[in-house]
């Protein structure tokens, strides 16, 4: 009976042995996996330490679909990036704030995020007036601001910008190319592809909309065109612009070039055509949106965009496929590849900056944007590097037209100054 009892213990207590060397096993196996892959295991969604990224839109007003890209492209990387524990130890959080498309509540907002002990950096703003107010507060805190979709050069290379650039900001970033790129390669594009000779110009008289009209007549004029008009629509007012088209149409232009957004130049091609103005609109990424063709735009219709569609891109197809998986099917609009990139150079850099770190500070702030100077990221959008002005160096443009009720890319290439 002894040996019996003694001969059970043994069995016993080689079988607890190999037990524990198996659990043991499965847990190194699982911590090995988890490091090569970024982790299951050390996946940091449950990180003891948060660091947080602000998102900055005009997500309530008519400009939301464009805002809902930026707001779901940040939060798909930051989520991947969690999932991978990009940055060790710590988990991502997305603070989205709307900033009404107003510049004083952009900076209001701005203040807020910029007041959080754990911001690392910001993803906006969508307008370049907003940018203009928001990127100060963000400056005074060392806190990196990275747009997926401002374009107006100031922004970057100063107010004097055509004459003696100066960079304003340190801060600020942007990850799409300017209005001195877009809007030239637009009045190229009219002029040489399309032979069109003479242009009436409409913009919204807002940072953005103003900027990128100025920038279209100086190289149509410069090549030889004639601007027919030159003239202003309120964004704000009703949309009733009969008085403003009537205008136009005494002047014969050939087409009608329109800097703004889509909410306002939807209805203004709408009564374009039943004024008799039937000729075709061009304006730049503020319009290229499928609320365009709803509110107004009809076939033939141009809008010029930085970079190249994402449909077509190689490098967008997986970012695309995660988005849809994720969010309403193809909502990523015209920034969300844009953004989703931005978050992922901003989380590349804070990853340098809290490294060894279990908060975020004065020094990861600093850091953070000195990585993201550096930074060559090879993204949705495809190659992401920063010049001396923060701008990025991807000075692709593409044309879309409206064909069969959507936008279709019809040419992408370089501005030749």
């Amino acid at each position: 009976m002894v040996k019996r009892l003694f001969r059970c213990a043994v069995v016993l207590s080689v079988l607890a042995l190999l037990a524990a060397a198996c659990g043991k096993e499965t847990a190194a196996t699982t911590t090995t996996k988890a490091g090569q892959a970024g982790g299951a295991a050390a996946t940091c969604t449950n990180a003891a330490n948060t660091v947080k990224i602000g998102v900055i839109t005009p997500s309530s007003t008519n400009l939301a679909a464009l805002a809902t890209g930026i707001v779901n492209g940040a939060k798909l990387a930051a989520d991947q990036a969690n999932e991978k524990c990009t940055i060790k130890d710590f988990k991502i959080v997305i603070d989205a704030q709307d900033d009404q498309k107003k510049p004083d509540v952009g900076q209001e907002v701005a203040t807020k995020l910029s007041s959080d002990a754990d911001m690392i950096g910001v993803i906006g703003t969508l307008n370049s007036s907003v940018a203009q107010t928001a990127v100060v507060p963000l400056d005074k805190a060392g806190i990196a601001m990275i747009s997926p979709a401002n374009t107006n050069p100031s922004l970057t290379q100063g107010d004097n910008y055509q004459t003696s650039k100066s960079r304003p900001h340190k801060n600020y970033f942007r990850v799409v190319t300017t209005d001195a790129i877009q809007g030239p390669f637009g009045a190229d594009y009219v002029y040489d592809k399309l032979g069109i000779k003479s242009v009436a110009i409409v913009h919204d008289n807002k940072t953005y909309g103003k900027g990128l009209a100025l920038e279209f007549q100086k190289e149509f004029e410069k090549k030889g065109g004639k601007t027919t008009k030159l003239t202003t629509i309120d964004p704000e007012g009703a949309k009733d612009y009969r008085s403003v088209i009537s205008d136009l149409k005494g002047g014969s232009p050939d087409a009608v070039y329109y800097g703004g957004e889509y909410p306002e130049a939807g209805p203004f091609r709408a009564q374009m055509k039943e004024l008799g103005l039937d000729k075709p609109l061009m304006g730049g990424d503020g319009i290229n949106d499928a609320d365009y063709i709803k509110n107004g735009g009809v076939e033939g219709d141009y809008a010029t965009n930085p970079g190249a569609s994402a449909e077509k891109l190689d490098s967008a197809k997986k970012f695309i496929e995660d988005y849809n998986a994720k969010f309403e099917k193809g909502s990523y609009s015209a920034y969300g590849a844009f953004s989703y990139d931005a978050t992922n150079v901003l989380i590349q850099a804070a990853a340098q900056a809290l490294s060894g770190k279990t908060k975020v500070d004065s020094s990861a702030r600093q850091a953070t944007i000195d990585a993201i100077g550096k930074i060559d990221y090879k993204g949705a959008s495809g190659e992401t590097k920063f010049d001396e002005y923060g701008d990025t160096t991807n000075k692709l443009i593409t044309v879309y037209q409206v064909k069969s009720g959507k936008f279709e890319d019809v040419f992408s290439g370089q501005f030749a100054a």
